[in-house]
């Protein structure tokens, strides 16, 4: 199941990180960054951990399977 929601609040926390990395500290603290912005980085994580959760469920492993040595083998393979 795709969510466009997902996709458009990551899309606005790589924004928000790239914005972090992009002005001073000062900058940050008159606009108001500790309150907003800083928090890009763990939503970001947090998204990216439901979207692979979410690839897991659909191609229907769970999470010893993806440890595999076999399994980790044959994707870094293919990379």
């Amino acid at each position: 199941m795709y969510n466009y929601k997902i996709d458009f609040m990551k899309s606005i926390a790589i924004l928000f990180v790239i914005l972090i990395h992009s002005i001073s500290l000062e900058q940050r603290n008159i606009i108001g960054g500790p309150y907003y912005i800083l928090k890009a980085v763990p939503i970001f994580i947090i998204i990216s951990g439901y979207n692979y959760a979410n690839s897991y469920i659909k191609r229907d492993l769970n999470i010893r399977e993806c440890y595999n040595k076999n399994y980790l083998l044959k994707n870094l393979v293919e990379y």
